[in-house]
């Protein structure tokens, strides 16, 4: 192993995504294959060392200390995953311990003297004694001796996705405690002469770790790591120096990817910082010549600012707030003011009221300077949404509940029922369900049409999508909220801007109902809701200019993106050349 290597190229391993989660895996990679360290022929054979093994076990077994257990089957070929340096030697689990068990279930109690280590205890950053609950002192006579845990034991979490293949090496001085012991979830693994943070050190490497909890036992939650597993799992025998020194290169590397965690955080927390400070700047932008100068500073400076690909969509949303509050794209005196335009709509739908084509509706509260969030460029107006929707009596419209859609009224054709992922995915052919004729013209109030907004207002709520001109014909589900706005008000792709920066930025989060699926509590939320509409003009002037920034941004997350990939596969040259 090159270790002048790692440190040549300390300062950009320390930029690499997930350069020390690699690193970490490699290190115990090949020192469990022989590559760590140079061999020493004057070493004691691993033959050897495994005969004093044998020799000392039946010793105890012989004295009634442990059990003898049943002779497992020879090592098959295929059950080699790799060589072995001269000296080496492969050898079953049971065959190098002198007791394999899964814990008890116990009995617990608040609080005792004897804590009993669970799954929670065992992390991959270490032993937690003061995760562990406790056990009934008066239960501890049913536990035989073998059973408290000893200096050395291996800790192994053997049930349940996500937990299940952790381990740790357990020493008994590093809690105050004079008994522990270890519930039915933990398997102890016993062993005898060889080094135990050698052995960690295979049990954690990838050769183990890959593709773990596939290999495990048992349903998706209740995966099992059987102890007849674990007694026969394959492990490679280093002769017994060599061992203590692998432990030691292994620690001094760790300690070296420890630095390197650290610094990688600092960094981390410089950019955040930076990133943050960039957004309140561009954020406290009063006027558009403040907004293009802030803008400017970021894109002069974005090396220094970004490097996660993730902080773009902040400054995404940064781009659509400033948009809602006038302040991306410049006003004009000429602009009819969207009061004049709000007249004239107000006018019209008063005419078809009188005419009898359309209801009228109950007149809602004027907007009080409380519900005002913050102070409009001339020329704009609050409003609520029924001021600018269509006049048609279903403008606003929830999916339908209850048994109105069934599934035998499903066809393999006819007219769609659009769902939440519509919305989701911005993307109105998707999905597999279908009514026929007879049933749509029952449902009519739920269709939607050409330049339709539809809104996910069930689980993942606020996404925004516009039914494009082509659409074809159906309705929507319970999951979806429909809306057909006016379009001599408001233009579809500004008022998705609007609701998804705006509307989702206000309290509508906090009046959810639901519980594992939360949803928009009521459509009167939305029509109480009080929304910033500049003039006509100028919703046209913010749309180009928030598709001109989106762009940028994509732009922006693709060279991010692409910096990554080259860093990872720079990375992984560095790492090949130190470790080969």
């Amino acid at each position: 192993m090159k270790l002048d290597t790692l440190f040549d190229n300390y300062d950009f391993l320390m930029d690499s995504p997930d350069s020390t989660v690699k690193m970490r895996k490699l290190i115990l990679q090949v020192a469990v294959q022989g590559k760590l360290v140079e061999q020493n022929s004057t070493d004691e054979p691993a033959s050897e060392l495994l005969k004093r093994i044998k020799a000392e076990k039946e010793k105890l077994i012989a004295e009634g200390k442990i059990k003898k257990q049943k002779p497992l089957p020879p090592i098959a070929e295929d059950e080699i995953p790799y060589g072995l340096p001269q000296g080496w030697e492969w050898i079953r689990l049971d065959d190098v311990s002198s007791y394999i068990q899964r814990g008890k279930g116990p009995r617990y109690v608040d609080n005792s003297d004897f804590p009993v280590v669970s799954q929670k205890c065992i992390q991959w950053n270490g032993f937690q004694i003061e995760k562990a609950r406790f056990i009934d002192p008066a239960s501890l006579e049913k536990y035989a001796e073998e059973r408290f845990l000893q200096t050395g034991d291996l800790l192994w979490n053997s049930t349940g996705t996500g937990t299940i293949g952790r381990l740790c090496v357990y020493n008994h001085g590093d809690n105050p405690y004079d008994k522990v012991v270890s519930d039915s979830h933990v398997t102890v693994v016993r062993p005898l002469i060889i080094n135990s943070e050698y052995l960690f050190c295979f049990l954690a490497s990838p050769v183990i770790q890959t593709g773990f909890e596939d290999r495990a036992s048992g349903t998706t939650n209740q995966i099992e790591l059987a102890t007849s597993t674990v007694k026969n799992q394959v492990i490679p025998i280093a002769p017994l120096m060599e061992q203590h020194r692998i432990v030691a290169k292994v620690d001094q590397l760790m300690h070296l990817c420890d630095q390197l965690d650290a610094c990688q955080k600092k960094a981390a927390t410089k950019y955040e910082s930076l990133n943050d400070a960039a957004l309140e700047k561009l954020l406290s932008s009063k006027t558009i010549d403040e907004f293009a100068n802030h803008w400017q500073f970021l894109c002069n400076n974005f090396d220094l600012i970004y490097n996660d690909p993730a902080h773009v969509n902040k400054l995404r949303q940064a781009i659509l707030q400033l948009a809602v509050q006038g302040k991306l794209a410049p006003q004009d005196l000429n602009d009819e003011p969207a009061s004049e335009l709000l007249k004239r709509i107000k006018a019209e739908k008063e005419k078809l009221i009188a005419e009898g084509k359309i209801k009228k509706q109950k007149p809602l509260p004027s907007i009080t300077e409380n519900e005002i969030p913050y102070e409009l460029p001339l020329g704009w107006e609050w409003v609520y949404l029924p001021d600018i929707t269509a006049f048609e009596n279903n403008a606003i419209k929830r999916g339908p509940f209850g048994s109105a859609i069934r599934k035998e009224y499903f066809v393999p054709d006819g007219y769609k029922v659009y769902e939440q992922r519509n919305a989701i995915y911005d993307d109105f052919t998707l999905g597999k369900y279908f009514i026929n004729e007879k049933k749509f013209q029952e449902m009519k109030s739920f269709q939607v049409k050409p330049k339709d907004i539809i809104i996910s207002c069930s689980g993942t709520i606020g996404k925004v999508a516009i039914a494009p001109e082509n659409i074809k014909q159906g309705i929507i589900n319970q999951a979806l909220l429909k809306i057909t706005l006016n379009e001599e008000a408001i233009l579809n792709k500004y008022f998705k801007i609007l609701f998804e920066n705006f509307v989702m930025r206000s309290n509508i989060l906090q009046d959810l109902k639901g519980t594992a699926m939360k949803n928009i509590a009521s459509i009167k939320i939305l029509k109480t809701l009080p929304l910033p509409i500049p003039t006509k003009d100028e919703q046209k002037r913010i749309v180009s200019k928030v598709d001109q920034l989106m762009h940028l941004c994509d732009e922006l997350e693709t060279r991010l993106n692409q910096s990554k990939k080259d860093s990872e596969m720079l990375m992984q040259a560095v790492l090949y050349e130190a470790f080969s």
